[in-house]
């Protein structure tokens, strides 16, 4: 079995979409009230101005730009007992062959392997729900469905593709805001990666029917991930802009014996509002 580090040819592309129109509110007396209310209905009634402490952080979450790009985990936070679900779809196709840093041909695969990998793509859709705890913890979870396919070379000059689909490892997490001021939130989040996807998918290959398919066409890790993060996030009328640094650590090997590597990422985005 032959690693392939692809190099990424075509950048993400996305389309996420917040329901917040069906976000359930469980109990929260801040969804219960209108947002316009009558400035001596507050005044005689204390307890109205209380109730009204979700409603800033609502109109904001339904902005446009509100929605940190795809692949960004986390960013968002609902009030507390609001239940948000959450989908978003990314596709992501890839070719090249490196061994470490170093770009390799077809042929320089096929002077040593029978077979070369030529492209592959991935097709995902990303199911979830969040939930406001307090004004300043928040729990999400989040599973995806995968469709993946690869394109390979025999040394005959024969092409075949593989392919393997359903659903991968699940996510939870949980988000605290460490620092909120003027539209800025500072987040910490520590989540877990359950190894609910499959780590022995097999498809019909030039070797025959059944045959195991590489580390990248499987739909899982396999292992525990650890899935430690920091995100700050600040809006102003027009604007929205943010940054995260996360990372993806494996906890011990799987039961095929073999651990996928670590990731560390490090995003950067901003957003200008067109209208309302």
């Amino acid at each position: 079995m032959t690693r392939n580090n692809s190099k990424i040819s075509c950048v993400w592309q996305r389309l996420q979409a917040v329901i917040l129109a069906g976000g359930l509110s469980l109990g929260s007396p801040a969804m219960a009230q209108p947002e316009n209310r009558p400035a001596d209905n507050v005044a005689m009634n204390p307890q109205a101005s209380s109730n009204m402490s979700g409603m800033g952080s609502m109109s904001t979450m339904m902005r446009p730009d509100a929605v940190p790009p795809t692949g960004v985990v986390g960013g968002m936070h609902p009030p507390e007992g609001v239940l948000m679900p959450m989908f978003s779809y990314m596709n992501m196709e890839m070719d090249g062959k490196r061994t470490g840093t170093q770009s390799l041909s077809t042929s320089d695969v096929l002077s040593q392997y029978p077979i070369a990998p030529l492209s592959m793509s991935m097709n995902m859709a990303m199911v979830g729900l969040m939930y406001g705890v307090t004004d300043e913890i928040s729990v999400m979870a989040m599973l995806p469905y995968t469709r993946k396919t690869m394109k390979h070379q025999t040394r005959m000059g024969q092409t075949f593709k593989t392919k393997a689909q359903g659903f991968g490892d699940l996510k939870i997490i949980g988000g605290y805001d460490i620092y909120k001021s003027n539209r800025q939130v500072l987040e910490l989040s520590l989540g877990l990666g359950l190894p609910t996807g499959s780590i022995d998918e097999t498809d019909t290959t030039q070797a025959g029917p059944d045959q195991l398919l590489p580390y990248p066409m499987q739909l899982g890790s396999g292992t525990y991930d650890l899935l430690p993060g920091v995100t700050y996030t600040g809006q102003n009328a027009d604007w929205s802009w943010g940054a995260q640094l996360a990372a993806m650590i494996r906890m011990g090997e799987n039961d095929a014996g073999y651990t996928l590597g670590n990731v560390y990422s490090a995003t950067v985005w901003g957003a200008r509002r067109w209208n309302d």
